[in-house]
């Protein structure tokens, strides 16, 4: 008998909103239901552009010899990683997604929309993108909605390397996350605000968790999802 697909879950959301705790979270409550579950993020710690981008960005800062603006080194380096991310015969996305396992993805391309946007505009983040987007998009994206003074504080708190950031530039992304989901087109997939992003870890995890449930019972009953 032929395996079903698994389901691409992504998480996203601005510094500080908790992404990363809520997608190990989730993983692990559908790991509980007898699912397979894959729990990864990006940058990736296993390709070398991933490598590179969570080291401390000595490559871009120095510049010697590449001819490429720092932001356009970031994004491509970030293209790259997704790129391999998705490809990889071993490690990619769509190959566990092929055994049946479902991901859960801390980030994906929304984060090189909003980020890698900032600096390089918008429409260049999406085009250099496209690529990633005609080889997957996510089956259910969850945007995990925080205050970005309560996201200034957690990142200070944890001694970030983004700690620099400032409540307004938090604010910004987070605008700009809005705007990006305001462009979305159906093959995105549906995008969940967590407005309760700033309760604690365990009623946004049950909240998202809920949700996950009900998006494969419509999947499977073949209904119209969200």
């Amino acid at each position: 008998m032929e395996k079903k697909r698994g389901k691409f879950i992504v998480l996203e959301g601005v510094n500080g909103a908790g992404k990363t705790t809520q997608a190990e979270l989730l993983a692990k409550k559908i790991g509980k239901t007898g699912r397979d579950v894959v729990c990864t993020k990006e940058p990736t710690q296993w390709t070398l552009p991933g490598i590179i981008l969570n080291g401390d960005y000595e490559l871009m800062k120095k510049g010697d010899g590449i001819t490429m603006t720092n932001d356009d080194v970031e994004a491509n380096l970030f293209f790259l990683d997704r790129l391999q991310h998705i490809l990889d015969p071993r490690l990619g996305i769509l190959h566990i997604l092929d055994s049946g396992k479902d991901v859960v993805c801390d980030r994906f391309y929304w984060t090189s929309y909003v980020y890698n946007g900032l600096n390089i505009g918008y429409d260049k983040a999406v085009e250099l993108n496209e690529i990633c987007t005609k080889l997957l998009t996510p089956d259910l994206t969850f945007f995990i909605d925080v205050p970005p003074d309560v996201c200034r504080e957690r990142i200070v708190k944890r001694n970030d390397r983004e700690k620099n950031r400032t409540e307004a530039e938090l604010c910004d992304l987070r605008d700009r996350y809005f705007d990006a989901f305001s462009r979305k087109t159906e093959s995105d997939g549906p995008v969940i605000q967590v407005e309760c992003g700033s309760r604690d870890k365990e009623d946004v995890a049950e909240f998202i968790s809920s949700i996950y449930t009900r998006f494969c019972c419509d999947m499977e009953r073949g209904k119209a999802i969200f």
